[in-house]
């Protein structure tokens, strides 16, 4: 039996009727623009010989897939219960009032994206954001102004 020819474009996608590929060519795609762009999906559907809206979905369906390009600095509140219940609405209102930019969107300059997640699992340290990877812990509002300051994108 003849298997599909399937190689890598110069975009790095895969070409080929390969519907198996999907997750693989959507990470490489983030990798490289750090999000999704529409034409990158365009062109992996294209590429991989599966519908547009087959590609589209398996996006959606993954919180690990952004559609939206994110700032150069991502805060992410943990929502978790322990945080929750300690105060962290009030870290993220925080963090949104001193980067400008919205829980769950960027600044306008694109600086920075705050983004509330479910559980990063340091409950015990509740509240708890993550800048950059990075894990804050026992936030407050004030904590959480003066963390931006500190760690302002360049």
């Amino acid at each position: 039996m003849a298997r599909p020819n399937s190689t890598l474009s110069s975009q790095g996608i895969a070409s080929g009727p390969r519907p198996g590929a999907v997750l693989a060519a959507l990470h490489d795609l983030q990798e490289r623009h750090g999000y999704l762009p529409e034409d990158g999906l365009r062109a992996a559907a294209k590429g991989l010989g599966v519908p547009l809206g087959q590609v589209f979905s398996v996006a959606a369906f993954y919180d690990g897939f952004r559609l939206e390009p994110r700032g150069r600095c991502l805060v992410e509140v943990c929502q978790g219960t322990a945080c929750h219940v300690r105060g962290a609405d009030g870290v993220a209102r925080a963090f949104q009032d001193e980067t400008g930019a919205p829980v769950g969107g960027s600044s306008e300059d694109m600086a920075y994206s705050v983004e509330n997640v479910r559980c990063i699992g340091c409950c015990s340290l509740a509240p708890v954001a993550r800048i950059d990877g990075q894990v804050f812990a026992r936030l407050t509002p004030k904590k959480a102004r003066s963390l931006v300051r500190r760690e302002a994108p360049q």
